[in-house]
């Protein structure tokens, strides 16, 4: 059985797969919509291109926040050890900070 992505037009999650010999439908329990496709119903379905480009967008965008939110501890305790390695914040004599990798 595949899997089915949640309604496009109620975003519940309460989608039904039937196949019929070579025919394929996709139903919402919940709204009644439907996709009829013969046998290519289901990954009609499932295709998304907009909702998919957005998805990876909020990956991306997570990704770089996490990032940040590294950095950001290191700014605020002056160091951090992860996977074996100690990162540490220092400050110039004139004021500028840099951040170092291992022992410095």
């Amino acid at each position: 059985m595949i899997d089915l992505k949640r309604c496009p037009v109620c975003g519940k999650n309460d989608m039904v797969e039937l196949i019929s010999g070579e025919d394929e439908w996709g139903w919402c329990n919940r709204c009644g919509i439907w996709d009829w496709a013969g046998l290519h119903a289901i990954k009609n379905w499932n295709t998304r291109p907009l909702e998919d480009a957005l998805e990876k967008r909020v990956q991306e965008r997570d990704a770089h926040i996490e990032s940040l939110k590294f950095w950001l501890d290191i700014a605020v305790n002056g160091t951090k050890t992860a996977g074996g390695v100690t990162y540490s914040i220092h400050k110039n004599d004139d004021g500028t900070f840099w951040f170092c990798e291992g022992e410095r």
